[in-house]
């Protein structure tokens, strides 16, 4: 049996992000009909429209608009319907990825934590007192390296 070719793993990788997707839309339109409020069924609307307009044949497009679509799924599911962040306002002109976006709906409540740039790397801080660093980054095989660093002592770092 034949290996698959990176290209046919990313064809097979955007057919089912593009199936899972199709399904969550069906079930966040179906709960959607059950919202009291007008006004969240019509930003639902907007947020489905927005979704649909990234591509399906671009991979990082896809898993991008099958993150947001599975969370609003998750957010409407269950005996309550809660619009949480990002889907309680309107979508923006320009969707960053999840990831991104989450982390930086969550430092608006914690204001300490620096926010998130572009994913490269995703996150590197240290301590006022330069006792600990933490960095998280990404590596070429589409993981993640998470690396803690903490001292007694001053650490020296290097950036």
């Amino acid at each position: 049996m034949a290996a698959l070719s990176d290209e046919q793993l990313r064809a097979i990788k955007t057919e089912q992000f593009a199936k899972e997707f199709k399904e969550a839309a069906k079930e966040v339109m179906f709960n959607a009909a059950k919202l009291k409020s007008a006004q969240d069924r019509v930003r639902i609307c907007e947020w489905l429209h927005k979704l649909r307009e990234l591509r399906n044949d671009k991979l990082d497009e896809a898993n991008m608009k099958n993150e947001y679509m599975q969370y609003l799924r998750m957010s409407l599911s269950g005996e309550y319907y809660i619009l949480t962040k990002p889907f309680s306002s309107q979508p923006p002109k320009k969707l960053v990825p999840f990831g991104e976006c989450i982390a930086n709906k969550t430092c608006d409540f914690i204001p300490n934590i620096p926010r998130c740039g572009q994913i490269q790397p995703i996150l590197c801080h240290k301590s006022d007192d330069n006792r600990a660093f933490m960095c998280v980054k990404r590596t070429p095989d589409n993981g993640i390296l998470c690396y803690m660093a903490v001292s007694p002592d001053s650490l020296s770092i290097k950036e």
